[in-house]
């Protein structure tokens, strides 16, 4: 799991740091899995793979951002082997996130997000969800 940067719909504050990246920025990653890691790469877009290095539970690098909004992926690999990855869409200078409606209702949602499993569904005494 990407724990920074942030995803693109997860940026909240664009003068906190790790919500919109420019030049130079860490990357960190968390694994979590059954056996230990072997090893763990990132990459921009679809640019080379670079190395992620452990540091402590997390692994982490020191990358150069693209000018514009990019993609990042990364991929763990067990010592069994098994292998996974995360992906996120990354803010750059010049994101705007949209704005926030905060009057407590659910227009500030976010939308259908299947990789984290997020449905854009709401369950419980709601209009999308069952009567209680």
């Amino acid at each position: 799991m990407i724990t920074s940067p942030a995803d693109h719909r997860l940026v909240t504050d664009i003068e906190r740091p790790g919500h919109v990246v420019a030049g130079q920025f860490r990357v960190t990653v968390r694994v979590f899995g059954a056996s230990p890691v072997s090893g763990c790469r990132c990459r921009i877009n679809e640019d080379d793979w670079a190395p992620l290095h452990p540091h402590g539970l997390e692994w982490e690098g020191l990358y150069e951002a693209p000018p514009q909004q990019f993609t990042l992926t990364v991929e763990a690999t067990d010592i069994a082997g098994t292998t996974g990855t995360d992906t996120i869409i990354v803010a750059a200078p010049g994101y705007r996130p949209p704005r926030r409606i905060v009057d407590g209702s659910d227009a500030d949602a976010l939308s259908a997000w299947p990789e984290r499993h997020l449905l854009g569904t709401r369950l419980g005494p709601n209009r999308n969800g069952r009567q209680w």
